[in-house]
Protein backbone atom coordinates (compact mmCIF):
# COMPACT_ATOMS: atom_id res chain seq x y z
CA UNK A 1 0.00 0.00 0.00
CA UNK A 2 1.56 3.32 -0.81
CA UNK A 3 1.17 6.41 1.17
CA UNK A 4 -1.20 8.03 -1.67
CA UNK A 5 -3.61 5.64 -0.91
CA UNK A 6 -3.44 5.65 2.71
CA UNK A 7 -6.60 7.87 4.51
CA UNK A 8 -5.37 9.87 7.35
CA UNK A 9 -7.01 11.52 10.07
CA UNK A 10 -4.70 14.23 12.08
CA UNK A 11 -5.89 14.86 15.87
CA UNK A 12 -5.63 18.50 16.47
CA UNK A 13 -4.68 19.93 19.74
CA UNK A 14 -7.29 22.12 21.54
CA UNK A 15 -5.17 25.45 22.28
CA UNK A 16 -1.96 26.84 22.32
CA UNK A 17 1.60 26.52 20.42
CA UNK A 18 0.99 23.15 19.50
CA UNK A 19 -2.78 23.81 17.66
CA UNK A 20 -1.22 26.87 16.00
CA UNK A 21 1.68 24.06 14.95
CA UNK A 22 -1.01 21.58 14.35
CA UNK A 23 -2.93 23.49 12.19
CA UNK A 24 0.32 24.42 9.50
CA UNK A 25 0.88 20.70 9.81
CA UNK A 26 -2.60 20.18 8.73
CA UNK A 27 -2.14 22.48 5.64
CA UNK A 28 0.74 20.50 4.77
CA UNK A 29 -0.69 17.57 4.66
CA UNK A 30 -3.67 18.54 2.71
CA UNK A 31 -0.76 20.08 0.18
CA UNK A 32 0.65 16.88 -0.09
CA UNK A 33 -2.33 14.64 -0.11
CA UNK A 34 -5.71 16.59 -2.24
CA UNK A 35 -7.55 13.76 -1.04
CA UNK A 36 -7.58 11.22 1.82
CA UNK A 37 -7.18 13.49 5.10
CA UNK A 38 -9.94 13.87 7.76
CA UNK A 39 -9.34 16.56 10.56
CA UNK A 40 -10.60 15.73 14.15
CA UNK A 41 -10.55 18.63 16.23
CA UNK A 42 -10.70 18.35 19.73
CA UNK A 43 -11.03 22.01 20.28
CA UNK A 44 -14.64 21.93 18.46
CA UNK A 45 -15.07 18.05 19.76
CA UNK A 46 -14.66 18.91 23.40
CA UNK A 47 -16.45 22.74 23.14
CA UNK A 48 -19.79 19.89 21.99
CA UNK A 49 -19.33 17.73 24.59
CA UNK A 50 -19.25 20.67 27.56
CA UNK A 51 -22.19 21.89 26.39
CA UNK A 52 -24.30 19.10 25.69
CA UNK A 53 -22.97 16.61 28.86
CA UNK A 54 -23.96 17.17 32.85
CA UNK A 55 -21.64 17.48 35.39
CA UNK A 56 -22.79 14.69 36.84
CA UNK A 57 -23.44 12.54 33.40
CA UNK A 58 -21.22 9.91 32.07
CA UNK A 59 -19.19 9.49 29.79
CA UNK A 60 -16.84 12.32 31.31
CA UNK A 61 -16.11 15.01 28.70
CA UNK A 62 -12.89 13.64 27.47
CA UNK A 63 -14.16 9.75 27.17
CA UNK A 64 -16.87 11.15 25.54
CA UNK A 65 -14.34 12.84 23.08
CA UNK A 66 -12.19 9.98 22.53
CA UNK A 67 -15.13 7.85 21.59
CA UNK A 68 -16.08 10.43 18.67
CA UNK A 69 -12.62 10.28 17.37
CA UNK A 70 -13.50 5.74 17.18
CA UNK A 71 -16.76 6.47 15.69
CA UNK A 72 -15.19 9.21 13.46
CA UNK A 73 -12.19 7.21 12.52
CA UNK A 74 -14.33 4.11 11.84
CA UNK A 75 -16.97 5.44 9.83
CA UNK A 76 -14.26 7.77 7.37
CA UNK A 77 -12.16 4.28 7.04
CA UNK A 78 -9.67 5.97 8.25
CA UNK A 79 -5.91 3.65 7.80
CA UNK A 80 -3.67 6.20 9.57
CA UNK A 81 -4.34 8.14 11.76
CA UNK A 82 -1.46 11.24 13.42
CA UNK A 83 -1.78 12.43 16.97
CA UNK A 84 -0.12 15.79 17.17
CA UNK A 85 1.17 17.00 20.48
CA UNK A 86 -1.14 17.90 23.18
CA UNK A 87 -4.17 15.88 21.64
CA UNK A 88 -5.73 14.41 24.41
CA UNK A 89 -6.43 11.10 22.89
CA UNK A 90 -6.22 7.87 25.65
CA UNK A 91 -4.21 4.67 25.02
CA UNK A 92 -7.05 3.05 25.36
CA UNK A 93 -9.16 3.92 22.50
CA UNK A 94 -6.14 4.13 20.59
CA UNK A 95 -5.67 0.39 21.23
CA UNK A 96 -8.95 -0.09 20.14
CA UNK A 97 -8.33 1.34 16.63
CA UNK A 98 -5.23 -0.98 16.33
CA UNK A 99 -7.09 -3.92 17.35
CA UNK A 100 -9.13 -2.87 13.88
CA UNK A 101 -6.01 -2.40 11.79
CA UNK A 102 -5.49 0.73 11.92
CA UNK A 103 -1.99 2.27 12.22
CA UNK A 104 -1.55 5.20 15.25
CA UNK A 105 1.60 7.83 15.19
CA UNK A 106 1.45 10.59 17.64
CA UNK A 107 4.25 13.79 16.66
CA UNK A 108 5.65 15.09 19.37
CA UNK A 109 6.67 18.80 19.20
CA UNK A 110 6.78 20.15 21.96
CA UNK A 111 9.66 20.11 24.60
CA UNK A 112 9.19 16.65 26.24
CA UNK A 113 10.82 18.15 30.08
CA UNK A 114 7.31 20.32 29.68
CA UNK A 115 5.11 18.28 28.10
CA UNK A 116 5.16 15.11 30.17
CA UNK A 117 2.13 13.04 29.28
CA UNK A 118 4.20 11.59 26.17
CA UNK A 119 4.92 8.78 28.43
CA UNK A 120 1.66 7.61 29.72
CA UNK A 121 0.46 7.55 26.53
CA UNK A 122 2.90 5.78 24.40
CA UNK A 123 1.88 2.83 24.61
CA UNK A 124 -0.73 3.74 22.42
CA UNK A 125 1.12 4.27 19.36
CA UNK A 126 2.22 1.89 16.63
CA UNK A 127 5.00 4.61 15.81
CA UNK A 128 6.48 7.74 17.61
CA UNK A 129 7.68 10.99 16.08
CA UNK A 130 9.25 13.70 18.26
CA UNK A 131 11.69 16.89 17.39
CA UNK A 132 14.13 15.47 20.48
CA UNK A 133 16.65 12.66 21.45
CA UNK A 134 16.94 11.85 25.20
CA UNK A 135 14.31 10.66 27.33
CA UNK A 136 11.78 9.34 24.15
CA UNK A 137 14.22 7.83 21.91
CA UNK A 138 15.54 5.58 25.15
CA UNK A 139 11.55 5.12 26.63
CA UNK A 140 10.83 3.93 23.10
CA UNK A 141 13.56 1.39 23.00
CA UNK A 142 12.59 0.03 26.05
CA UNK A 143 8.65 -0.41 25.82
CA UNK A 144 9.47 -1.78 21.63
CA UNK A 145 7.29 1.24 20.25
CA UNK A 146 9.12 2.57 16.62
CA UNK A 147 11.02 5.96 17.39
CA UNK A 148 11.39 8.36 14.68
CA UNK A 149 13.11 12.05 15.07
CA UNK A 150 11.01 14.43 13.54
CA UNK A 151 11.75 18.34 14.11
CA UNK A 152 9.62 21.13 12.70
CA UNK A 153 10.50 23.64 10.00
CA UNK A 154 10.29 26.49 8.56
CA UNK A 155 6.33 27.96 7.84
CA UNK A 156 6.55 30.86 5.63
CA UNK A 157 7.12 31.04 1.85
CA UNK A 158 10.91 31.79 0.93
CA UNK A 159 10.72 34.86 -2.05
CA UNK A 160 14.37 35.48 -2.34
CA UNK A 161 16.88 37.46 0.18
CA UNK A 162 14.91 40.09 1.18
CA UNK A 163 17.38 43.19 1.93
CA UNK A 164 20.97 42.46 1.87
CA UNK A 165 22.65 41.50 5.27
CA UNK A 166 24.71 44.72 5.68
CA UNK A 167 21.83 47.10 4.16
CA UNK A 168 19.65 45.68 7.48
CA UNK A 169 18.33 48.48 9.63
CA UNK A 170 19.07 46.26 13.20
CA UNK A 171 21.65 43.97 14.31
CA UNK A 172 20.01 41.27 16.14
CA UNK A 173 16.19 39.73 16.71
CA UNK A 174 14.63 38.32 19.52
CA UNK A 175 11.05 36.81 19.11
CA UNK A 176 10.03 34.98 22.14
CA UNK A 177 7.73 36.03 25.43
CA UNK A 178 10.31 37.54 28.26
CA UNK A 179 11.64 35.55 31.35
CA UNK A 180 13.83 36.44 33.76
CA UNK A 181 16.99 34.37 32.14
CA UNK A 182 15.77 36.04 28.39
CA UNK A 183 15.73 39.79 30.16
CA UNK A 184 18.98 39.31 31.59
CA UNK A 185 20.25 38.03 28.17
CA UNK A 186 18.52 40.81 26.25
CA UNK A 187 19.94 43.81 28.25
CA UNK A 188 23.69 42.38 28.18
CA UNK A 189 23.68 42.53 24.66
CA UNK A 190 21.87 45.78 24.49
CA UNK A 191 23.59 47.53 26.90
CA UNK A 192 26.82 46.76 24.79
CA UNK A 193 25.26 49.15 22.15
CA UNK A 194 24.30 46.43 19.68
CA UNK A 195 20.69 47.32 18.03
CA UNK A 196 18.11 44.98 18.82
CA UNK A 197 14.58 44.81 18.47
CA UNK A 198 12.30 42.21 20.23
CA UNK A 199 8.87 40.70 19.66
CA UNK A 200 6.68 38.05 21.36
CA UNK A 201 3.73 37.75 23.30
CA UNK A 202 4.24 39.54 26.90
CA UNK A 203 6.69 42.22 25.83
CA UNK A 204 3.83 44.50 25.50
CA UNK A 205 3.62 45.03 29.70
CA UNK A 206 7.27 45.08 30.09
CA UNK A 207 8.78 48.34 32.02
CA UNK A 208 12.13 47.82 31.60
CA UNK A 209 15.30 48.81 30.09
CA UNK A 210 14.17 46.82 27.12
CA UNK A 211 11.30 48.88 26.87
CA UNK A 212 12.71 50.68 24.34
CA UNK A 213 13.27 48.03 22.35
CA UNK A 214 10.30 46.62 21.62
CA UNK A 215 10.07 46.49 17.92
CA UNK A 216 6.67 48.09 16.96
CA UNK A 217 6.41 47.77 13.03
CA UNK A 218 3.16 48.24 11.06
CA UNK A 219 1.48 45.05 11.63
CA UNK A 220 0.78 42.92 14.98
CA UNK A 221 0.89 39.23 16.21
CA UNK A 222 3.14 37.13 14.32
CA UNK A 223 3.21 39.11 10.84
CA UNK A 224 5.07 41.89 13.01
CA UNK A 225 7.59 38.96 14.00
CA UNK A 226 8.38 38.58 10.38
CA UNK A 227 9.06 42.07 9.56
CA UNK A 228 11.34 41.98 12.84
CA UNK A 229 13.03 39.49 11.34
CA UNK A 230 13.42 40.63 7.37
CA UNK A 231 14.93 43.72 9.14
CA UNK A 232 17.80 42.35 11.16
CA UNK A 233 21.00 40.56 10.34
CA UNK A 234 21.17 38.29 13.37
CA UNK A 235 18.26 36.39 15.10
CA UNK A 236 19.08 34.98 18.62
CA UNK A 237 17.09 32.01 19.89
CA UNK A 238 17.15 31.28 23.62
CA UNK A 239 15.67 29.18 25.94
CA UNK A 240 13.00 29.96 28.28
CA UNK A 241 15.29 29.26 31.45
CA UNK A 242 19.06 29.26 31.44
CA UNK A 243 20.19 25.88 29.68
CA UNK A 244 21.66 23.34 31.80
CA UNK A 245 25.60 23.02 31.89
CA UNK A 246 25.57 19.83 30.57
CA UNK A 247 23.84 20.54 27.19
CA UNK A 248 20.19 18.30 28.10
CA UNK A 249 18.55 18.22 24.76
CA UNK A 250 16.11 20.42 23.92
CA UNK A 251 14.23 21.18 20.73
CA UNK A 252 14.91 23.78 17.96
CA UNK A 253 12.00 26.19 17.90
CA UNK A 254 10.69 26.67 14.63
CA UNK A 255 11.64 30.35 14.67
CA UNK A 256 14.79 29.37 14.05
CA UNK A 257 13.51 27.82 10.34
CA UNK A 258 11.73 30.75 9.67
CA UNK A 259 14.56 33.30 10.52
CA UNK A 260 16.73 31.73 8.27
CA UNK A 261 14.07 31.82 5.34
CA UNK A 262 14.02 36.03 5.93
CA UNK A 263 17.60 36.50 5.55
CA UNK A 264 18.45 36.60 9.63
CA UNK A 265 21.58 35.18 10.62
CA UNK A 266 21.28 32.10 13.18
CA UNK A 267 22.46 33.11 16.89
CA UNK A 268 21.80 29.04 18.71
CA UNK A 269 22.45 28.12 22.13
CA UNK A 270 24.52 25.06 21.88
CA UNK A 271 21.51 21.82 21.92
CA UNK A 272 22.54 18.03 20.62
CA UNK A 273 19.78 18.31 18.55
CA UNK A 274 21.02 21.50 16.68
CA UNK A 275 23.17 19.47 13.76
CA UNK A 276 20.65 16.66 13.00
CA UNK A 277 17.58 19.76 13.17
CA UNK A 278 19.41 22.01 10.88
CA UNK A 279 21.26 19.64 8.58
CA UNK A 280 23.07 21.40 5.58
CA UNK A 281 22.57 25.37 7.38
CA UNK A 282 25.04 27.71 8.43
CA UNK A 283 24.70 28.67 11.74
CA UNK A 284 26.82 30.02 15.10
CA UNK A 285 26.45 28.12 18.78
CA UNK A 286 27.30 29.39 22.09
CA UNK A 287 27.46 28.09 25.30
CA UNK A 288 27.26 31.35 27.54
CA UNK A 289 25.77 34.74 27.28
CA UNK A 290 29.39 35.87 27.25
CA UNK A 291 30.23 33.95 24.66
CA UNK A 292 26.80 35.15 22.52
CA UNK A 293 27.89 38.51 23.23
CA UNK A 294 31.14 38.05 21.25
CA UNK A 295 30.01 36.14 18.80
CA UNK A 296 27.48 39.09 17.93
CA UNK A 297 30.09 42.09 17.98
CA UNK A 298 32.45 39.81 15.85
CA UNK A 299 29.81 39.28 13.28
CA UNK A 300 28.77 42.90 12.94
CA UNK A 301 32.11 44.23 12.19
CA UNK A 302 33.12 41.51 9.73
CA UNK A 303 29.47 40.61 7.99
CA UNK A 304 27.67 37.69 6.69
CA UNK A 305 28.62 37.53 2.98
CA UNK A 306 25.61 37.32 0.90
CA UNK A 307 26.44 33.97 -0.51
CA UNK A 308 25.92 32.82 2.91
CA UNK A 309 22.97 34.68 3.68
CA UNK A 310 21.27 32.96 0.16
CA UNK A 311 22.76 29.33 0.23
CA UNK A 312 20.78 29.02 3.72
CA UNK A 313 17.64 30.03 2.57
CA UNK A 314 17.77 28.00 -0.09
CA UNK A 315 19.05 24.80 2.00
CA UNK A 316 15.44 25.93 3.97
CA UNK A 317 13.73 25.86 0.70
CA UNK A 318 14.63 22.35 -0.39
CA UNK A 319 15.39 20.55 2.63
CA UNK A 320 13.42 22.14 5.77
CA UNK A 321 9.64 23.06 5.51
CA UNK A 322 6.86 21.21 7.09
CA UNK A 323 6.11 19.96 3.47
CA UNK A 324 9.55 17.84 3.66
CA UNK A 325 8.56 16.53 7.06
CA UNK A 326 5.33 15.47 6.07
CA UNK A 327 7.03 13.74 3.09
CA UNK A 328 10.14 12.36 5.56
CA UNK A 329 6.62 10.85 7.71
CA UNK A 330 4.85 9.13 4.79
CA UNK A 331 8.56 7.52 3.46
CA UNK A 332 8.95 6.28 7.32
CA UNK A 333 4.94 4.88 7.59
CA UNK A 334 5.29 3.56 4.04
CA UNK A 335 8.35 1.69 4.89
CA UNK A 336 6.35 -0.13 7.73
Amino acid sequence: MKYKDFRWMLVLPPIGFARAQGLAIVKAFQQELTDGVQVFDTQEVLHKAHTSLRSDEEPSAMDWMNQRMVVAALEWKISHILCLSLAPLDPHYLQVLRGQGLYTVHWLYEDHHLADYWSRVMGGYNLFCCNQHGAVQRECEQRDVQYHFLPLAAQIPINGAGTLWHARSLDLAFVGSPSPYRIQVLETLAASGLTLGIQGPGWEDHKGFLSRYIFRGNMDGVAAELELYRQARMAIHLSYGKPAADGEDRPVSPRVWDSIALGAYPMLERLPCNAASLDGLTYHEHQSPTELLALCIGLRQNGIDTETSIQNQQVVQRFHTLNHRVRELFDVVEGN
